[in-house]
């Protein structure tokens, strides 16, 4: 079920990078996309947290 979910929270944070680069090279500010970019930090926080559960605990 962790890989899934890990899996799932990869391309997630693949997928909002993407749309950050995108928006950085159109040139919206970092104020434009916060949302964004916390959706981005969340994903990557997200998957380090699962990550370091499953190598303690397997």
């Amino acid at each position: 079920m962790t890989d899934i979910l890990n899996y799932l929270l990869a391309l997630s944070a693949i997928f909002f990078g993407y749309r950050i680069y995108i928006s950085r090279r159109k040139g919206k500010s970092f104020r434009e996309i916060r949302p964004l970019t916390l959706s981005f930090v969340i994903c990557v926080l997200l998957l380090w947290g699962i990550t370091v559960f499953t190598a303690f605990f397997n």
